[in-house]
């Protein structure tokens, strides 16, 4: 029997190191074996960063590694000749600039071309800025796919993309639990998983545990992640001062076996992020029954419904964080039967097969 010939895909996207949302899905894409039956991947990464805390800095190495970046680019789409270009850009500020020279010289080839945000806040940052900003944006993007995270983030897109945008959610592998023995806790486990960045609600995080501490000491939590604009150190230092030596564990960056263990053996997942668009953490949370206490930002309501699967609770809030872990303390049964919706609900709409499943509609649709 014959075999179909693979469509070529240049992917230009964020590639580990460092980790993150979106240098995680994009490595997984590129192994992806779903995808990988029908596309042959040409992959350009577009991280110029070598750690979380590096990103945003300027510095000439950076410099010279994007024009390495344009130089690849060129050399592909003449050289590969490939069916789609697919590249992730950074939806805002000076990175979607930088990232969108890449998207001008790939129009120059007249080659379909699959754009995928996977961020927000577009739809502010353009009316914050003068007309020609809007003007760019509408240009760069013009007869352009575009992937959006959820339908919440249609409206983000809407004052500079005019067709309707792909939806896909974003999905995760599923984690062999045969290996991991979770252990039965006397105390509410908590976690903290994410780069520690202001952004992200961790000072938030540790007031509420200050808070929390008055009234009750029935918990232990844990702080996972790596040093963003607010170092590991720093962290370690506010713990002492509000004297949470005793129930607060800093644990760094974990990942793999590693993480998953700390995953099986929490009880509650705080995401209390100021800006976010989807948050993997909250995926990950789903597939190991936590409950999990987040806010209102991007697509998290598509995922975490009050009081149903989680808590919502306000931005910027220690007490209102405080206030839902206390009452999850006092009544621990709410967590078994929010534990077994979750589970359903990730099973049902956000592992990496559902995603791949989605792209791959969307890059045959595109190709056909």
């Amino acid at each position: 029997m014959r075999k179909t010939k693979k469509k070529k895909i240049l992917f230009i996207g964020q590639l580990p190191p460092p980790w993150h949302g979106v240098s995680a899905i994009n490595s997984w894409m590129l192994e992806s074996k779903l995808l990988g039956r029908s596309f042959e991947f040409y992959p350009i990464n577009l991280t110029t960063a070598k750690s979380i805390s590096d990103i945003g800095k300027k510095s000439f190495r950076k410099y010279l590694y994007f024009s390495k970046t344009i130089f690849l680019t060129i050399y592909c789409m003449l050289w590969v000749n490939p069916s789609i270009c697919y590249i992730t850009l950074n939806p805002t500020g000076s990175a979607f600039f930088k990232d969108s020279i890449i998207l001008l010289i790939l129009k120059i080839y007249r080659k379909p071309i699959v754009v995928h945000f996977h961020g927000k806040g577009i739809h502010e940052w353009v009316n914050s800025k003068s007309n020609w900003v809007k003007k760019y944006y509408q240009k760069a993007l013009k007869k352009t796919h575009l992937i959006v995270l959820g339908n919440s983030l249609i409206r983000d897109v809407e004052i500079v993309y005019k067709e309707k945008p792909f939806v896909v959610p974003n999905g995760i592998p599923l984690i062999d639990f045969k290996s991991i023995e979770p252990i039965v806790n006397s105390k509410l486990e908590i976690l903290f998983l994410s780069n520690l960045m202001e952004a992200k609600g961790i000072l938030d995080f540790v007031e509420s545990l200050a808070l929390l501490n008055h009234r009750s000491g029935n918990f232990r939590a844990s702080i996972v992640g790596d040093s963003g604009d607010i170092s590991i150190d720093s962290i370690k230092k506010l713990i002492k001062r509000y004297k949470l030596q005793d129930c607060v564990e800093v644990l760094g960056p974990k990942y793999n076996e590693e993480k998953y263990h700390i995953l099986a053996n929490a009880d509650v997942l705080v995401f209390p992020t100021h800006n976010e668009a989807f948050g993997l953490v909250l995926l990950e949370a789903l597939q190991f029954g936590l409950t999990v206490i987040t806010t209102n930002e991007g697509c998290i309501l598509e995922i975490i419904e009050n009081e149903v699967n989680g808590y919502i609770v306000e931005k910027s809030s220690p007490l209102s964080i405080a206030n839902t872990l206390e009452r999850l303390i006092m009544d621990p049964e709410i967590l078994k039967e929010i534990g077994k919706r979750n589970k359903a609900k990730f099973q049902s709409q956000y592992t990496l097969n559902i995603f791949d499943k989605k792209i791959a509609e969307i890059f045959n649709k595109i190709t056909s």
